[in-house]
């Protein structure tokens, strides 16, 4: 099977994120793998964002700053000046887990069949981390199986799909799921790929939860339900004390491999 070596596109998207964006960029620049273009999208921040990004302005392919229609859209605009055979988003506030990570995926090629790849990922929580094992989109889920951190599309492809603007938490959901139904090939790597920090946006949304609903095609009772869990679910994430989920948290996943 022909193989390729490629060029990978890392797309940072960032706003106003002077305290997490450094870790981020250094996760990025200090791979060993040398196929690299490093982009960043920054929505306009006034809070010194900026003037880290051009601390680091020589190891970019391009940055830019200006306001964006929301996160997806600056992702699009990721997409649209990556030139690399893959694109992965490491936003502001995430890291790959490890120096070598592209060079344990891709050093040795990739099949050129390849569509999507994805990996595990380390959920980073207030009271330590928990690795969560990526599994295969079926099209059901009320959420997706891997996190969009550890997950490298062909760029092409994504150049074609692009993010839909019209989900404002989801559109990541949305892309897999329109990928999923229209063919393409997945696969997955059994490699820690990036640290995610769960308290985002999406996590926690309640309106995510409601475009989940309306992507996977649920219509009626199971559209009802199925917002009504995730109302709940965001409703009490959103209120309760950060202690009473944390204890929550540390008994859901204590089957898990924690990592300190």
């Amino acid at each position: 099977m022909d193989t390729i070596i490629p060029k990978i596109s890392v797309v940072t998207v960032s706003y106003n994120a002077a305290e997490t964006i450094e870790e981020t960029i250094l996760s990025v620049i200090n791979q060993s793998y040398d196929k690299v273009e490093y982009i960043i999208i920054d929505g306009g921040s006034t809070d010194g964002t900026v003037d880290i990004i051009r601390k680091y302005a020589t190891h970019l392919a391009y940055w830019v700053s200006e306001p964006d229609k929301g996160i997806y859209d600056a992702m699009n605009k990721g997409i649209d000046a990556a030139t690399g055979d893959y694109i992965n988003f490491m936003n502001s506030g995430d890291c790959f887990a490890t120096q070598r990570v592209l060079s344990n995926i891709f050093e040795l090629g990739m099949p050129m069949d390849v569509d999507v790849i994805f990996g595990d990922v380390i959920n980073k929580y207030s009271w330590g981390m928990v690795k969560q094992v990526g599994r295969n989109f079926n099209g059901k889920e009320s959420r997706l199986p891997f996190s969009h951190q550890s997950v490298f599309v062909k760029s092409d492809i994504l150049k074609k799909y692009h993010f839909n603007l019209k989900y404002k938490s989801a559109a990541d959901h949305d892309l897999i799921y329109r990928l999923y139904c229209d063919g393409f090939k997945f696969k997955h790597i059994d490699l820690c790929v990036a640290i995610y920090d769960v308290y985002g946006v999406s996590s926690t949304s309640m309106l995510s939860y409601r475009e989940v609903c309306h992507i996977n095609g649920m219509t009626g009772l199971p559209y009802y339900l199925g917002y009504a869990k995730g109302y709940i679910r965001a409703f009490i994430l959103n209120i309760l004390p950060s202690y009473v989920i944390s204890a929550y948290q540390k008994l859901k996943y204590r089957w898990l491999n924690k990592i300190s």
